[in-house]
């Protein structure tokens, strides 16, 4: 056992320190390793000398190692499964690639199991399925699920489930650990021909020791995607996450790129992930800009094929193709308008900063009634640049916090360290809003936690995108002036247009810098942080931080959740469920670094608690008008309600999410009856869907009902919206 846990402690000190996991004096993960010290090697380290797959992993856990298979009789796994002739189970644990399970042959659609006994109970934190070499002739697994028991009887939810990519990459299942004794893994074909699985090697991970508990809140399970999640988003007629990568689900090519875009589904009630190649549309969505229309349809713009414009259908499903811009663009800001429209501004792909004369990047608006676009020639991205980027006609204007406002006004709150009040109307304008902090925060977040108040929460970010200098000579090398990322955060009230803001500390900072975070709002105002890097390196999990934070504006503090062991960085996203938990999933997209081809479920601390959740029985309306009363009644007492606008998640930025807090009043003579208002205007309340909670005086929240607020001064809402 002692020569075991060396060997496990070993590898995973080996493992970190090639990943680069740590630079810092304190431990990132929970685990009983020492953080060595990031040296820039190879990310890609696990090349197994007799590989069953034709090509080498692209993803690897960042703990734990393979557990060794024993060869005596007395030690060996005790396999069961269902298998076909000369096929038998232990030959996918036997440590030879040239044997191989085989399943039996089952009915379209059934899955087929193997159930692996370790003899002694383990910490297992992930699964490794190499593929046949002939994997297109039938055997390759898709749709799965690993679940894990202590006693062989009691097996609970899975651990991870969702479907792989169909391709030659051996195909991981990460999770965070368990001590488990036993492990099942259920498997779909993915022919719906030749209805087998096939599994020449199959490898168990674990680490040496079970994390220590250091904060509030529980991961788990892991959906595994066909593709890295780069860009997600909910759609709000079924609470699916639909999410995309670019032209291949795994990496982006600049020389190889084609206008089609890898997508894939979430159905979480039922545990299903689908993929789909959206190529009818002809864009490439990779380094979009995202914002939901009043009618409930995800607009995405530019990206890789820079001009294009497509939309999600959530009443259809279908993706459809727009107007294009009339700038190419990608890594823009976007935001829906008070009034419906969609507004641009910035992004770095045009102009191409090698071709002259530059083509100004200037503000536009979509118009989803008429599907155009129309030029803002007074609204230019300069005013809004940061001014501390080496790379800065690339980077400077990239990822804009933009948040609608009164009187049809849009409020740009970073990430430059300068803001502005954006004008929509006629051919727009710019005015100063006032400084937030002394340097930019590229790549940190902000949300607006208190629609009402106009209170948006900042955090997070650094002075430069990255510090890689970009250099045909020098492709790789730190500069000496770039800064790692920051540990501020800031309060921003807004209140009258065109006019400074108020700007403040929260009363004190992150407990952890990090850049390439994810922030998403809860239903109680406080906000969750995760994920994110100490020092900005695009496609690498260098420095990554494991350590989730909440930040309380009843408090003004900052307070550390459970830890996580997959990392989250560049190219990750973060969203809130339905049902009040929180999926934050992807990071990589590069076929020459480490991609993470899942998420994770985060359950909130108010979701731990021994009181029961409410329950939302019945709306009065699922349509309602800006200024209008609506009831609800719940199956108990309730103390507390608000909305959070759906939105779409990607590259640190989802300016379409923000909170209303509402006061539910007892009303009529039903129990637990309760009215709310709707604010009045506009710039508030943002026309379109959202999530409505109920809280009782616990915090605990009920799950969302969907309500559609309508905006009649909109000619953009469309009849067909209220079919959803």
């Amino acid at each position: 056992m002692i020569g075991e846990f060396v060997l496990s402690l070993t590898f995973t000190l080996i493992l970190l320190c090639r990943l680069g996991i740590g630079s810092r004096t304190a431990a990132a993960l929970p685990y009983d390793v020492v953080e060595p010290h990031y040296d820039n090697l190879v990310q890609n380290v696990l090349k197994p000398e007799d590989d069953c797959s034709r090509r080498d992993d692209e993803t690897i856990p960042v703990i734990g190692s393979p557990l060794s298979k024993p060869t005596t009789e007395q030690d060996k796994w005790i396999v069961k499964c269902d298998s076909g002739t000369d096929h038998e189970c232990a030959k996918a644990v036997d440590g030879d690639c040239r044997t191989s399970w085989q399943s039996s042959t089952g009915d379209k659609g059934v899955s087929h199991h193997i159930t692996i006994d370790l003899r002694v109970a383990r910490n297992v934190n992930a699964l490794r399925v190499a593929l046949p070499v002939n994997w297109q002739s039938g055997g390759a697994v898709v749709g799965h699920q690993v679940f894990l028991s202590e006693d062989g009887n009691k097996w609970g939810d899975p651990v991870a489930y969702g479907t792989w990519f169909e391709d030659d990459i051996a195909k991981w299942a990460i999770f965070e650990p368990r001590k488990a004794k036993f492990v099942r893994l259920l498997a779909t074909p993915a022919s719906k021909e030749k209805r087998f699985i096939k599994i020449p090697e199959l490898d168990i991970w674990a680490v040496a020791s079970l994390p220590v508990p250091a904060g509030d809140g529980k991961w788990g399970p892991t959906i595994d995607f066909p593709l890295v999640p780069v860009g997600a988003f909910i759609d709000p007629s079924s609470g699916n996450v639909v999410s995309f990568s670019s032209e291949t689900h795994n990496g982006s090519d600049a020389g190889t790129r084609s206008n089609t875009t890898w997508t894939a589904i979430w159905d979480r009630i039922n545990k299903l992930v689908s993929q789909r190649l959206i190529d009818d549309t002809k864009h490439n969505m990779f380094c979009p800009g995202m914002a939901f229309d009043v009618n409930g349809s995800m607009i995405i713009t530019g990206g890789s094929t820079a001009d294009q414009t497509s939309t999600y259908n959530a009443m259809n499903k279908n993706w459809n193709k727009l107007e294009p811009m009339n700038i190419a663009r990608g890594y823009q800001g976007s935001t829906t308008c008070a009034d419906g429209r969609i507004f641009v501004i910035g992004g770095s792909w045009s102009p191409d900063p090698n071709q002259a004369p530059q083509q100004k990047r200037f503000g536009e608006l979509y118009d989803p009634s008429l599907n155009t676009w129309k030029k803002l020639e007074s609204c230019p991205s300069e005013p809004l640049e940061t001014e501390t980027d080496t790379y800065r006609s690339y980077r400077a204007d990239n990822h804009g916090w933009l948040f609608a406002w009164k009187e049809k006004m849009i409020f740009h709150a970073g990430p430059a360290a300068k803001m502005h009040w954006i004008t929509t109307t006629g051919e727009g304008a710019l005015s100063a809003a006032g400084t937030r902090e002394v340097n930019a925060a590229m790549c940190g977040i902000a949300v607006m936690y208190d629609a009402s108040a106009g209170k948006i929460l900042t955090a997070g970010g650094a002075p430069q995108y990255e510090v890689n200098y970009r250099d045909k000579k020098w492709p790789d090398v730190r500069r000496p002036d770039s800064k790692n990322a920051s540990n501020n955060a800031f309060i921003i009230t807004l209140s009258n247009v065109n006019a400074n803001v108020s700007v403040a500390s929260t009363g004190e900072k992150m407990h952890y810098p990090r850049t390439f975070l994810n922030a998403v709002i809860l239903p109680n105002g406080d906000t969750f942080v995760a994920g994110g890097q100490e020092v900005g390196q695009p496609f690498t999990d260098a420095t990554a931080e494991f350590r989730p934070e909440i930040y309380s504006p009843k408090t003004d503090k900052w307070k550390v959740m459970a830890q996580n062991s997959i990392p989250r960085t560049y190219h990750s996203f973060g969203l809130l469920l339905r049902d009040a938990t929180v999926l934050v999933g992807g990071g990589g997209l590069s076929k020459n670094a480490t991609n993470h081809l899942d998420a994770q479920i985060f359950t909130p601390p108010y979701l731990l608690t021994s009181r029961a959740r409410p329950v939302i029985k019945k709306l009065s309306a699922e349509k309602v008008h800006l200024g209008a009363k609506l009831t609800f009644i719940a199956d108990s007492a309730v103390t507390d309600a608000s909305l959070i606008r759906y939105g779409g998640a990607t590259h640190t930025v989802n300016n379409d999410q923000r909170r209303i807090g509402l006061t539910p009043v007892k009303s009529g003579n039903t129990p637990f009856q309760y009215d709310v208002q709707i604010p009045a205007d506009a710039g508030v309340a943002i026309p379109g869907y959202w999530m409505f909670f109920v809280m009782n005086d616990a915090g605990v929240p009920s799950e969302a009902s969907t309500v559609l607020i309508l905006c009649t001064d909109c000619k953009v809402m469309r009849s067909k919206a209220n079919s959803l």
